[in-house]
């Protein structure tokens, strides 16, 4: 949980990438509304194997895909979830994003509870803190990394004492958010 920009996504997708080696499977899915949480779905299930990946010759989208998808996602969750147990693999789902009060009330009915893995939910939303047993509040960065970031961006190699302290009212004044400070450095 975490301000837009405090970097929850780069969090998340970062421990995925330290700990690719515990998990079979790691999939991401968007969920910033009913619409793109489908849309991952299916390209999950495509990645998986499920259904055909789409190909110039078929389209964007392969018979069998557009089939799952038009049987909804309680379908293709089932059908994801039968995979996972099948692959008898750990797995980490990432659902990212999920800032909509609908999308919090609808992902713990999503997670595969009777399985071998883990989710990662980000959000803005506090009340997203009910999903999980851990919760992280992602906030800014502390005032001295966000200084070496604003200055690194600026391109300022070798600060004097001026441009430390004006930097540091800077980054103080954007709560140390990393992509505020990524905005104001360019």
């Amino acid at each position: 949980m975490g301000l837009g920009g405090s970097g929850r996504t780069q969090l998340m997708l970062q421990y995925a990438w330290t700990r690719r080696e515990v998990y079979g499977v790691v999939l991401w899915f968007d969920a910033r509304n009913m619409f793109a949480l489908e849309e991952t779905f299916l390209l999950a299930a495509s990645q998986l194997g499920l259904v055909l990946p789409p190909t110039k010759e078929r389209g964007s989208i392969s018979a069998n895909a557009l089939e799952l998808y038009q049987s909804g996602l309680e379908n293709c969750l089932s059908l994801l979830k039968r995979e996972l147990r099948r692959r008898q693999q750990r797995w980490l789902l990432l659902f990212d994003e999920a800032d909509d009060l609908s999308m919090i009330e609808l992902l713990p009915r999503i997670f595969p509870s009777d399985l071998d893995g883990n989710v990662i939910v980000s959000s803005r939303r506090k009340e997203a803190y009910r999903l999980g047993r851990h919760a992280i509040e992602v906030t800014g960065l502390p005032t001295e990394s966000a200084q070496d970031l604003l200055l690194y961006h600026a391109r300022v190699q070798k600060p004097n004492k001026e441009q430390l302290a004006q930097a540091k009212e800077i980054v103080e004044h954007l709560d140390c958010i990393a992509l505020a400070i990524d905005l104001a450095g360019s």
